[in-house]
């Protein structure tokens, strides 16, 4: 597969090529993707926040939204590194629990659509009257 090109209309072992991204990312070195463009603007909660209400509607950039999210996490995890080798502690901090903190906002969210784990405690439990889990994108449910 190194450096290999499909020709057209050529199948590929789609589980053979997700092991091998994930081969690729068991490293102790940083690896960025080229796919989606990321960056240390701000922008962290907002993009997770469109991804997320795109996954509400079942909406078809939901997976390209989530994976800017995902690339621009990286980014601040990777900045964080550097300031780290720079000696920046708190700055390096911010960053890192910025995206810890997303993280978490990622799985709560995804908490809501998982129809499998409908019992799942959440940040909001106390805060809200009920926590919604199993939700259904509206496509789903014939809406939209």
């Amino acid at each position: 597969m190194d450096g290999e090109k499909l020709e057209e209309g050529q199948n590929i072992d789609i589980e053979s090529f997700i092991r091998r991204l994930i081969h690729i990312c068991e490293t102790r070195e940083l690896v960025r993707s080229p796919a989606y463009e990321g960056g240390v603007d701000g922008m962290l909660m907002g993009r997770l926040d469109r991804a997320a209400l795109n996954q509400i509607d079942g909406g078809d950039a939901m997976l390209s939204r989530y994976a800017i999210w995902a690339n621009t996490c990286h980014d601040y995890i990777t900045n964080a590194v550097e300031l780290l080798d720079n000696g920046r502690m708190v700055e390096a901090k911010e960053l890192l629990v910025q995206s810890a903190n997303s993280l978490t906002a990622f799985v709560e969210i995804q908490a809501i659509f998982d129809p499998f784990f409908t019992d799942q405690p959440s940040l909001l439990d106390g805060q809200v009257e009920e926590v919604p889990r199993g939700y259904k994108p509206l496509t789903d449910r014939g809406v939209g």
